[in-house]
């Protein structure tokens, strides 16, 4: 309607469309504060998502390098373990290496004995003769 419309119109009609637009502006209003409130609703989720994402990847870091400490350890177990393993080696080698010598060294000894024993024994008898 123009200017021209309205003045022309009876005090009663103004009324009514002033009433009908004030009706209107009432649900504009109320739509617009339910908009406003699934707005925020909408951004608090977004909010929590992005929160949660966020937490997701520390987790993930956290997991990474927890995977990192427990690889990191299981390298240092085996280098431990594979260094043990070749003293073992070397101690073995080492008392393989003493045994045959005590041995050869027990068995010059037996013999020097035995012969020790034979001179005394063929010397008693010369004697006993």
């Amino acid at each position: 309607m123009t200017d021209k419309d309205l003045r022309r119109l009876k005090r009663s009609d103004l009324i009514e469309i002033i009433y009908e637009l004030r009706k209107n502006e009432q649900r504009l209003i109320e739509d617009n504060q339910k908009l406003a409130a699934l707005l925020d609703e909408r951004r608090i989720k977004k909010r929590e998502a992005g929160s949660i994402a966020e937490a997701a990847l520390g987790l993930n870091d956290v997991f990474g390098a927890a995977q990192r400490a427990a690889d990191q350890y299981l390298a240092e177990i085996k280098e431990k373990y594979d260094e043990a393993d070749k003293i073992i080696s070397e101690a073995t080698a080492n008392a393989e290496s003493m045994l045959k010598k005590a041995q050869h060294e027990c068995e010059v000894m037996k013999k020097q004995a035995e012969e020790i024993y034979s001179n005394a024994a063929i010397q008693a008898s010369k004697r006993s003769k």
